[in-house]
């Protein structure tokens, strides 16, 4: 899965990237690597996750969650995937 991240600020920004993966048939929560990133100012890249090898086919609600710390609001996205 790819998530795109662009630093819109005028400061270079190490962030966390978390990701939250539920099986919306179960309610069974999926854990996945949360991944470190540095941002210089107004650029973009792309963060690749992989998925748990053993995820069961079904219907999942996909969330990427950007954390910059304290002091910046959290970013986050959703997606509906099937696998």
């Amino acid at each position: 899965m790819d998530i795109h991240v662009k630093n819109t600020g005028q400061i270079n920004k190490d962030a966390y990237v978390r990701f939250e993966l539920t099986n919306t048939e179960t309610g069974e929560e999926i854990p996945v690597k949360t991944v470190a990133i540095a941002m210089l100012p107004h650029s973009d890249q792309w963060v690749q996750i992989d998925l748990p090898e053993k995820l069961v086919a079904g219907n999942y609600l996909a969330v990427a969650i950007l954390d910059a710390g304290n002091q910046y609001d959290l970013k986050i996205a959703e997606k509906e995937i099937t696998y």
